[in-house]
């Protein structure tokens, strides 16, 4: 919808405004404007006592003119809009109004004084088409004249062409600011001649038409750069409307444009202290909630200018101000009734959400955006009464305060609800542009993941053969911000499939979007150091540009530089890494390129830009590439990538057999990954190893392998993957086997992790993980057999693989190293102190000895300065003896239930001196101690409400998760000293 069309939905939504304000006679008068524009210039008011005839159902009416057709004055005075026989008009503000209605004031008109040649019917709400031809159709045979409908759809298209937008404004009450300025060159010739038709007139100071024009023309000015000087010269005009006989409306417009304007040209306000105390001390006392809406938008520039230095206001006045107006608004709404009026209630609530994220300028807090949320969560549950009310506007609203609310847990629920209503209201491909403009905004702030999501958004309420470009656009914007986060192979997918999908298309427009979908695939396999893959997908691009490409040559040549730049790179590092083998294909690529004078016109650049050694080409290398250069180049592929605190490395075959498969995976572990990132799933900071096989099997298969350094994992793959007997796609399964791997290293409670889950699904993460087409269709139908083999993928191992390559994660993939959830420092301290009670009980005679040998004092200096504290290690040395004494008791077959109770029995027993001395010294040795200080890990983990889904702990994973989220390692009390000569030591 363009910015003219939600004017016109405002003009519809004020207009309904009308009847429930019993405001016939201002809706007479706008409709006596229009017909003076549009209709007829020689238009009066017929109305009179009801004691003289009222008015005959004629609220409107044509006087004589004396002009006649042949008269020479006639088109240049009147413009064609004279009306030679009687014209009248009738307007009605009912609801819908009823044929009944129309018929009843037909009669009348009929019935008295002079029979009309033509009948005019307004309406401030809209009546359908086919209603409107059978009731002209009636009155046409019944009494022989011609009846025209004009509501509230054909008012807002004539109120909103410039020259009658001041009727809007004056009678319906329209904000100030909402008229979109025309196109630039249209506006720069409109402004020119509006200039030169004002350089010798003065204003009236009381016509709005006259006003609108210079109000325009000021605005213009002070948005640019270049008329910015006649922006004094244009508020010396509006001053006119400030003079004390001007209208009390028109004399506040002219203030708020006058002070707005140096907001924009200047920023200071210090020359207009006086007015803005004057206009916003009158504030509290306006009824129309598009005055407040203006006074609320008046006060946040002057709030603004506070907060710069710019004007001297007292901070206690503009709060003032602010809790004034709040308190007008709460007014209003308590009087304002939901079924009554709807849109006036939706209105007021809308400000008052607007006003409640002012900031106060005396405190310390900065603005109330619970407040704010709770005013446009009722307006949400209003709107459906007030089907006018111009959503559009208030959704433009929200995406451009998304810095200031975006974060609020309540935002996203709010958008998504507009949106929806938005899409009922105005088509799916609106809601999509809405979900687009928000991922902008997120992306000019840098968060790309809440950007993305809502990119998804759009490219699924686009997703149709007439709005096909929009969806692809988005994903390209996908791939782009997916590769920048360092997710190369879901940036992969999404640029296939913007390819794919742009290649069936029979559209010119789609169809250009194919090499460039190609091209982003290439800038993701260079990003991904997979560089054969860049090679593969630079010459189909190249294929690609001639006939389907950009038609300008700039275009053409800037997606021709982006390739051959990466191909320097790839030389380079050829040429200092031994790779010759491999500079041969990027030689054959710069040909297809035009670039066969490279090595003389681009190399040398290249060795400039990256001058010194092979160490430091591979330091640069690191910095901006996401995973090892020509990793695609060895037999067996490694996929690498750092997402969360987990490491991921996928490896598996290099051949065309496997890749697809290998790649498919990768791509959903990534668009996965990326659509949990908001969520703490207390994850461990472990490595993720993933053997992948591709074979003739039915469905996937996931094992895992024992190993306490990380987690290692078979993945078997199917040939053809195929759905499930019971309906499951191919990309749900390997979704699942997925958040298998995840949940593992994830440390939330298994019924929380899938709740989790279950609402990303809810919120349409399998919509993301599948896009167009399977991966594997997308990978074939871009690169073939032939081609994919005549690449030498052979090697051992890729270039420079003995050199460390340390992989990065992005700032918004980070892993969640603040304090987790469930943490209380208090709570800590008691649970120590009960530690200390509880664990010296069962072993305080075995310590007591303990502390008196060397050997033991030895160890426990050395867990001191590994930042163990007396209570962790008090704890292993009571669960040794437990198990010990236990052991003795009931023997090694007895059953769990039975273990346990005689545990908990022994852990509250006194230790005697006799037990004591049945647990020799060995059994304290440093590696019984240090495995049972690990399993207190483990135990200590539970205590806070998380659960090890490790079936072999990654106890160094485990230990910085507990030390840096839980202070595990950190917390301490004061203690009695436990362990006597060592203590002292």
């Amino acid at each position: 919808m363009s910015n003219i069309e939600s004017v016109r939905a405002q003009i519809r939504f004020h207009l309904s405004e009308v009847s429930t304000r019993n405001e016939h006679h201002t809706f007479e008068h706008l409709c006596q404007e229009v017909a003076k524009a549009r209709i007829c210039s020689n238009v009066v008011p017929a109305t009179g006592p009801v004691t003289a005839g009222g008015d005959q159902g004629r609220d409107l009416e044509t006087f004589k003119t004396y002009l006649r057709a042949d008269d020479s004055l006639r088109d240049s005075t009147f413009l064609g809009l004279v009306s030679e026989g009687v014209v009248v008009f009738a307007c009605s503000t009912e609801q819908n109004p009823a044929a009944s209605k129309i018929r009843s004031d037909v009669d009348k008109i009929m019935k008295n004084g002079r029979k009309p040649d033509q009948i005019y019917f307004f309406s401030t709400h809209n009546i359908p088409v086919g209603r409107r031809h059978v009731l002209q159709d009636e009155v046409r045979a019944a009494h022989g004249v011609e009846l025209d409908i004009l509501d509230a759809q054909g008012l807002a298209v004539h109120l909103s062409d410039p020259d009658l937008f001041w009727v809007a404004e004056q009678y319906l009450h329209l904000p100030s600011s909402i008229y979109p300025a025309r196109p630039e060159t249209e506006e720069e010739a409109w402004y020119v001649s509006t200039k030169e038709r004002w350089q010798h007139r003065e204003p009236t100071g009381h016509n709005f038409q006259e006003f609108e024009e210079l109000k325009l023309a000021l605005r213009h000015a002070a948005r640019s750069e270049h008329h910015r000087g006649d922006v004094a010269w244009w508020q010396g005009k509006l001053e006119r409307y400030r003079r004390p006989e001007s209208l009390d409306q028109l004399s506040r417009k002219a203030t708020y444009e006058i002070v707005v304007a140096d907001v924009y040209a200047s920023g200071g306000l210090r020359d207009h202290e006086p007015e803005i105390r004057t206009y916003l001390n009158t504030a509290a006392e306006l009824t129309a909630p598009s005055d407040l809406q203006d006074a609320a938008v008046f006060l946040f520039y002057c709030r603004g200018a506070f907060a710069r230095g710019l004007v001297d206001l007292a901070p206690l006045e503009i709060d003032n101000w602010r809790d004034a107006l709040a308190r007008r608004l709460e007014y209003l709404l308590e009087g304002t009734s939901p079924e009554e009026s709807p849109s006036a209630r939706c209105s007021l609530l809308d400000t008052a959400g607007y006003l409640a994220i002012l900031p106060l300028a005396e405190s310390s807090s900065p603005f109330d955006i619970d407040a704010a949320m709770s005013h446009w969560e009722e307006l949400l549950a209003q709107v459906a009464r007030a089907p006018l009310y111009p959503l559009e506007r208030f959704s433009d609203f929200l995406n451009s305060a998304i810095e200031l609310i975006g974060d609020h847990p309540r935002y996203s629920d709010l958008v998504r609800a507009f949106d929806e209503l938005a899409g009922q209201r105005l088509g799916e491909g609106e809601a999509g542009e809405k979900a687009r403009q928000r991922a902008i905004a997120w992306g000019r702030t840098g968060r790309l993941l809440r950007g993305i999501h809502e990119l998804h958004i759009a490219k699924i309420k686009w997703f149709a053969e007439e709005t096909l470009e929009g969806s692809l656009l988005s994903m390209l914007l996908i791939a782009q911000w997916y590769r920048e986060l360092g997710l190369i192979y879901a940036s992969k997918q999404y640029s296939l499939a913007v390819a794919a999908l742009a290649d069936q298309s029979t559209t010119a427009r789609v169809l250009r979007r194919l090499p460039e979908g190609v091209l982003s695939a290439a800038d993701a396999e260079y990003l991904g150091g997979n560089w054969l893959g860049f090679i593969e997908m630079a010459r189909t691009t190249a294929a690609l540009l001639g006939p389907l490409g950009p038609t300008d040559d700039e275009r053409y040549i800037a997606y021709i530089e982006r390739l051959v730049y990466h191909c320097s790179v790839v030389l380079l590092f050829c040429e200092r890494f031994g790779a010759e083998d491999l500079a041969e294909h990027v030689r054959k690529l710069l040909r297809i390129l035009d670039w066969e004078d490279a090595d003389d016109l681009l190399m040398p650049q290249a060795r400039e830009a990256f001058e010194g050694s092979a160490d430091g080409l591979w330091e640069a290398m690191r910095e901006q590439l996401a995973d090892r250069p020509f990793g695609d180049a060895a037999r067996t592929r490694e996929a690498s990538w750092s997402a969360l605190g987990i490491k991921w490395h996928v490896t598996f075959e290099n051949d065309y057999h496997t890749t697809p498969g290998g790649e498919e995976f990768c791509a959903v572990a990534q668009v996965v990954l990326a659509d949990l990132a908001d969520i703490d799933l207390c994850l461990l900071p472990t490595s993720v190893r993933v053997a992948l096989t591709v074979e003739n099997r039915s469905r996937p298969e996931l094992q895992r392998k024992p190993s306490n350094e990380g987690s290692d994992w078979d993945l078997k793959l199917p040939v053809e993957p195929r759905p499930t007997e019971d309906g499951v796609s191919y990309e749900l399964q390997l979704t699942m086997i997925v958040l298998e791997i995840l949940q593992e290293a994830s440390m939330v409670p298994s019924e929380r992790f899938w709740v989790v889950v279950e609402r990303r699904f809810e919120g349409g993460l399998s919509t993301k993980v599948f896009v167009g087409k399977p991966y594997r269709a997308l990978y074939v139908s871009l690169v073939n057999r032939e081609e994919f083999d005549s690449y030498p993928r052979g090697r051992a191992t890729a270039p420079a693989a003995n050199r460390p390559y340390e992989l990065r994660s992005h700032g918004e993939l980070k892993w969640h190293g603040d304090l987790g959830p469930g943490y209380d420092l208090d709570d800590a301290a008691e649970a120590i102190a009960r530690r200390y009670e509880r664990a010296i009980v069962p072993v305080r005679k075995t310590v007591a000895r303990l502390g008196r040998t060397p050997w033991f004092c030895a160890l426990l200096s050395k867990l001191r300065s590994e930042s163990w504290k007396d209570w962790h290690i008090l704890q292993a040395i009571a669960n040794i003896a437990i198990n010990e004494r236990v052991s003795r008791t009931v023997g090694g077959k007895a059953r769990e239930a039975e273990i346990q109770r005689a545990a908990h029995q022994l852990f509250a027993q006194e230790e005697t001196n006799q037990e004591s001395r049945r647990l020799p010294n060995g059994l304290f040795s440093e590696k019984a101690v240090r495995m049972h200080l690990q399993i207190g890990m483990t135990l200590g983990a539970r205590y806070f409400g998380l659960e090890d889904h490790q079936i072999t702990p990654d106890f160094a994973a485990l230990e910085r998760f507990l030390t840096e989220r839980y202070r595990f390692k950190a917390d301490d009390v004061e203690h009695e000293p436990l362990f006597g000569r060592c203590d002292k030591v």
